[in-house]
C-alpha cells in the first residue's frame, strides 16, 4: 500500500498540521461494508462466512484505492511532495532541481629539476587517486622555469572532479598523485588539500525549502527571503543563511555549509556573483556575503548511571560519547542557535546517563551571524547511583 506518512512536516517552515484526504485504514471500510451488508440482507456476517470472506477483499481492494486517492492527493502539497512529484510542484514556482556537482581541490604540478624554461599545464590534463575516478585541471597553468639546477619548480591549479557528486570528496593531501595524461617535463603531481564541494543531485528535503522561498525571489525589492532563495541555489553545500542588514542599503549574507562548515573565500565569491545581477537585488544595495563568526565554547560533564545498569557501562559510556557528539553537531548546524546546556543533558540521559552534571557550557544567546562551535568535548563517567 502506499504509505501516507506525514514526517515530511518535521522540518517544514510554517508548523503545518497533518492532513488527510481518504483514510487507508481497512478495519474501518470492513466494518462499514459488514454493516450495509447485513442490514440489507438481515443475515449475520461471522469470521468463516464466505461473503465476509468476499468483503475482506473488498475491504483490501477499497484500502489500496483509499491509500492511492491520499498520496495522490499530498504530492500536490508541497509539504508531502517527493521525487518526480516535487519537480513538477517546483516547475509551478520555477524552480528547478540542483544538478550533481563536482568536488574539486588544488593540485600541484612539478617539473623535472633544474628546467630552464616554462613548463605548460593544458587544461585537459587529468589526474586520478586510483585510475578509476579522474579529475581534470579547470584552467591552464604554467610551471615558471627553474631558478637554480637544483630547484624543482611547481605550480597550483585548480582540479575538478570529471564524475559529479560526493565520491570525488574526501581524498586528503597526496591522494590524487596519478598523473593520467602524461606531460612532457611534469614529473610528478599531488594535491595539496582535501577534495571537497562534490554533492549528489539536490535531495527532496533541500529542494522543498527551496520551492518555499521561491516566491520571495520574485520581488526585486530586497525581502529578506528573496537573498536566501537565490544563496541557497548557489551552491548545494550551503546547509543555513543568515541575511541580515545592518543599516538601510547594506546587506549582509552569512552562509553556513553542511556539518556547520564555514565556507572559503570561492564559495563566498559563488554566493556573491549568484546575487549580483540586478534583477535579483534593489541598485541601491550594497550586498556583502561573509563566513559566519565562529563562537567556540566546550563541553565538559560528568555523568552517573543508575547501579542496575552497571553491567551495561561500557554501552552507557559509549552511547554518552556519542551524545556529545550528537549535541556539538546540532548546535553547529544552524547560524544564530543559542547554546543550550539542557539539551545536552537530554541527549545525555537518553543515552542512559541517569543524572547528569554540565559545567560547561553555560547558555549562551548566538546571534544570527554566529554559528557555535565545540572546541572539545570532555564527558567523564562520575560513578553509579541508586535508582
Amino acid at each position: 500500500m502506499i504509505s501516507s506518512d506525514s514526517s515530511y512536516l518535521v522540518n517544514f517552515p510554517g508548523n503545518l498540521s497533518p492532513v488527510t484526504f481518504a483514510d487507508a485504514d481497512p478495519s474501518p471500510i470492513l466494518a462499514r461494508l459488514v454493516k450495509k451488508y447485513e442490514a440489507d440482507s438481515g443475515k449475520t456476517l461471522y469470521p468463516g462466512d464466505p461473503e465476509r470472506l468476499l468483503l475482506n477483499t473488498a475491504a483490501y481492494e477499497l484500502a489500496v484505492a483509499y491509500g492511492l486517492l491520499d498520496f495522490t492527493g499530498k504530492q500536490n502539497l508541497l509539504a508531502y511532495t517527493s521525487a518526480a512529484f516535487e519537480d513538477h510542484v517546483g516547475a509551478f514556482h520555477a524552480v528547478e532541481r540542483l544538478a550533481a556537482s563536482s568536488a574539486r581541490a588544488t593540485q600541484r604540478f612539478y617539473a623535472e629539476p633544474g628546467l630552464a624554461f616554462p613548463v605548460p599545464v593544458p587544461e585537459t590534463l587529468r589526474v586520478s587517486p586510483d585510475n578509476q575516478l579522474f579529475f581534470k585541471v579547470t584552467r591552464p597553468a604554467v610551471i615558471p622555469a627553474a631558478a637554480s639546477l637544483g630547484e624543482r619548480p611547481f605550480v597550483d591549479a585548480a582540479v575538478e572532479c570529471l564524475t559529479p557528486g560526493e565520491g570525488g570528496n574526501g581524498f586528503e593531501p597526496g591522494q590524487i598523485n596519478v598523473l593520467v595524461d602524461p606531460q612532457p617535463f611534469i614529473a610528478a603531481t599531488e594535491n595539496i588539500e582535501t577534495s571537497a564541494g562534490g554533492k549528489d543531485i539536490e535531495d527532496d528535503e533541500r529542494y522543498r525549502k527551496r520551492i518555499y522561498l521561491a516566491p520571495g525571489a520574485f520581488s526585486t525589492a530586497g525581502p529578506e527571503g528573496a537573498y536566501e532563495y537565490w544563496a541557497y541555489t548557489a551552491s548545494q553545500a550551503i546547509s543555513d543563511v543568515a541575511v541580515i542588514s545592518p543599516k538601510p542599503c547594506f546587506i549582509e549574507v552569512y552562509p553556513l555549509l553542511d556539518d556547520g562548515a564555514l565556507p572559503d573565500q570561492a564559495l563566498l565569491d559563488l554566493v556573491a556573483e549568484t546575487l549580483a545581477p540586478r534583477d535579483r537585488r534593489p541598485m541601491g544595495d550594497w550586498v556583502g556575503v561573509l563566513a559566519p563568526v565562529p563562537v567556540e565554547y566546550s563541553i565538559e560533564a560528568e555523568y552517573y548511571v543508575s547501579r542496575e545498569c552497571s553491567g551495561k557501562i561500557e554501552s552507557i559510556a559509549a552511547a554518552v560519547a556519542q551524545a556529545g557528539r550528537d549535541y556539538a553537531a546540532w548546535q553547529r548546524a544552524k547560524l544564530g542557535r543559542d547554546i543550550v546546556p539542557e539539551e545536552l543533558s537530554r541527549l545525555m540521559r537518553a543515552a542512559g546517563a541517569k543524572r547528569t552534571v554540565i559545567a560547561s557550557p553555560a547558555f549562551t544567546a548566538i546571534e544570527r551571524r554566529a554559528v557555535a562551535r565545540a572546541a572539545s568535548i570532555t564527558l567523564n563517567f562520575a560513578g553509579f547511583e541508586d535508582a
